[in-house]
């Protein structure tokens, strides 16, 4: 919080000396605050957030209403959209090598299956995991037991 202090202020372009009037408080009580020798009491923070115009949140710890309005998203949501799109490129990325594939769809399947995560999540998912359960097959077919093998003369 004590960098955070010293950060608005300045950012505000006002020195100690015109909070600690405006607070009515004495200079060396802002410095104490913004040096973390000493905090302010709930009204002097109230009264530093009117004063710098920021949130209570903002003026304690460093969060801007945008963030906290991200936050509210993300709960709201249930789940992170970057989370969710770097699952979905190491879910794609690993169809072309079937066992980590298979490994990876059943993972992300089973793990993610509580969270609420757009039902097209969880079709890529599956998708993926058919995907790599045919590659599979081919390459088993191909090594041990030539199936359908179909020689043309």
């Amino acid at each position: 919080m004590e960098n955070k202090l010293k950060e608005i202020r300045e950012a505000k372009k006002m020195s100690q000396d015109e909070v600690a009037n405006a607070l009515h408080v004495s200079r060396q009580s802002i410095s104490k605050w913004e040096n973390n020798r000493s905090n302010p009491d709930l009204d002097n923070m109230v009264a530093l957030a009117k004063l710098y115009d920021v949130s209570l949140d903002e003026l304690v710890n460093g969060i801007t209403e945008k963030q906290t309005q991200a936050q509210d998203k993300k709960v709201e949501r249930g789940y992170d959209v970057t989370k969710m799109l770097s699952y979905l490129s190491l879910l794609f990325a690993s169809t072309f090598i079937s066992f980590i594939g298979l490994a990876v769809s059943l993972t992300l399947l089973i793990k993610m299956r509580k969270k609420k995560y757009p039902k097209i999540f969880y079709g890529c998912c599956i998708l993926c995991l058919l995907i790599n359960l045919f590659n599979l097959f081919v390459i088993l077919n191909n090594l041990f037991f030539n199936f359908v093998t179909v020689t043309i003369r």
